[in-house]
């Protein structure tokens, strides 16, 4: 029986499971994924459970993306460039850290009919932005980013060596050459707690894509206004399910449709 898992904190959220215990039945692989609620104290001595022969890996999330890179014997290129690995890979009895967050994302992008035109803004500088402009500008786009804290996003460009503009507020955001709108943060959830965002959709380049990596609600209030204005939307889940996707091929070295995925998880979602 092979095992891999989802180290986060807190983890009983996580839909993760679903979707690769449905990997592991589809290619017929008697394998187990299980989400494990680690305190970020005890995530140096809980990757040591990883290099047993019948683990093939683990994804992380939230806290533990960029805490654990000092634990890793090897992290990809891409990884170092996000500054976050969400997937581990056991080669014999070493442990090697990737990111499949920023392909996740772009092929999500790409199948909601995204074309490429104007410029890319992002909402957010977090570890999310992180893989968006690591995917957007390697494929290159401009890039924009507006944060509240406009040297946060700015420091966030110089760390991956990417030139663009940073904005403090969406009012300083000249919309009209934004082609490809993309929310990172957790603004546009549908709990009246949260502010909501602001976007001023009409003067938005006609034609463009607007993608909110929100994904429980599927259609976050961005995503619905957007829709009305008569914009190209992309919801969240395409992200999640590919970059699990990703992982699960890197682990088996076989392939899985995202359907599948993406079928172990549909009735959760509204």
């Amino acid at each position: 029986m092979k095992r891999a898992f989802l180290f986060a904190h807190p983890a009983g959220h996580s839909l993760s499971p679903r979707m690769h215990n449905a990997a592991f039945q589809h290619i017929g692989m008697k394998g187990v994924y299980q989400a494990v609620d680690i305190e970020p104290s005890c995530l140096g001595k809980s990757l040591l459970r990883l290099k047993e022969p019948d683990v093939l890996g683990a994804n992380l999330s939230l806290p533990h993306k960029e805490a654990v890179v000092p634990f890793l014997d090897e992290i990809e290129p891409v990884a170092r460039r996000i500054g976050a690995v969400n997937t581990i890979i056991r080669k014999d009895s070493k442990l090697l850290g990737t990111n499949t967050d920023a392909d996740g994302f772009y092929q999500s992008l790409m199948e909601g009919g995204y074309q490429p035109q104007g410029i890319a803004l992002i909402l957010g500088a977090g570890g999310a932005a992180r893989a968006a402009v690591h995917a957007l500008s390697q494929a290159g786009l401009t890039l924009w980013i507006q944060n509240r804290t406009p040297e946060r996003a700015q420091q966030l460009l110089d760390s991956m060596q990417v030139e663009g503009r940073v904005f403090a507020t969406q009012q300083e955001v000249p919309f009209s050459e934004v082609g490809l709108l993309v929310n990172t943060s957790s603004a546009g959830l549908s709990n009246l707690q949260e502010t909501p965002l602001t976007v001023p959709f009409p003067e938005l380049q006609s034609g463009a894509t607007v993608y909110d990596m929100v994904y429980k609600p599927l259609y976050t209030r961005l995503l619905l206004e957007a829709n009305e204005q008569g914009y190209n939307t992309v919801t969240g889940i395409g992200m999640l399910v590919h970059q699990a996707r990703l992982a699960f091929e890197r682990w088996t070295g076989q392939s899985v449709p995202a359907s599948v995925m993406f079928d172990a998880v549909k009735d959760t979602l509204q």
